[in-house]
């Protein structure tokens, strides 16, 4: 029997609370990217004895293996940021996007990042100039647009909730791993 998951189970939808995760087929492309790397370095050792060992890179597709469900949930948290920080900045940035998800977070430029970008739009409002007004009003209700969206549809609570459920697998709570695996 396989001890890495299967593809069609590591892709399948679910649900949490009325909210539906699915995975595009560019993610289902880096999935199976993930898994068949994993296969070919470690054969068909469970994930979960790689990701927890002490001289393990912390990797995502390596995390995703081990723990389908909290590594879907918190790569739906990153592409939140991603949305959120995309309707803040104006633009659209596919490099980031592409960066391992634990690397994005570690990186702890997400809020300085999206700090940044609003005091560039607080500078546009002191312009009277009424197309930049516009172009500030227009950012400021995506950025409203998104962040609704983001609110009504995740919740770092149910994150949490995941990560502390994995407590029995040796897998310490959301805040306990990030400061210490992740953002050191």
């Amino acid at each position: 029997m396989d001890t890495v998951p299967p593809l069609d189970i590591l892709c399948q939808p679910f649900a949490i609370k009325g909210v539906a995760f699915t995975i595009s087929r560019s993610r289902k492309k880096e999935i199976r990217h993930w898994r068949d790397q994993f296969i070919a370095k470690h054969g068909n050792v469970r994930p979960q004895s790689i990701f927890l060992r002490d001289d393990s890179d912390e990797d995502f597709g390596v995390f995703l293996l081990a723990y389908p469900i909290p590594a879907r949930l918190l790569w739906s948290y990153v592409e939140m940021c991603h949305d959120i920080g995309d309707a803040i900045s104006g633009g659209y940035d596919p490099d980031k996007r592409k960066q391992d998800p634990f690397q994005y977070l570690a990186r702890g430029e997400v809020l300085s990042s999206w700090r940044n970008c609003m005091q560039q739009l607080v500078t546009a409002l002191g312009d009277r100039d009424a197309d930049r007004l516009d172009y500030v009003r227009l950012r400021y209700l995506d950025i409203r647009r998104t962040a609704g969206l983001a609110a009504d549809g995740f919740n770092l609570a149910t994150l949490e909730r995941e990560f502390s459920a994995l407590a029995c697998s040796s897998v310490p709570s959301l805040d306990v791993y990030l400061s210490e695996n992740l953002l050191r």
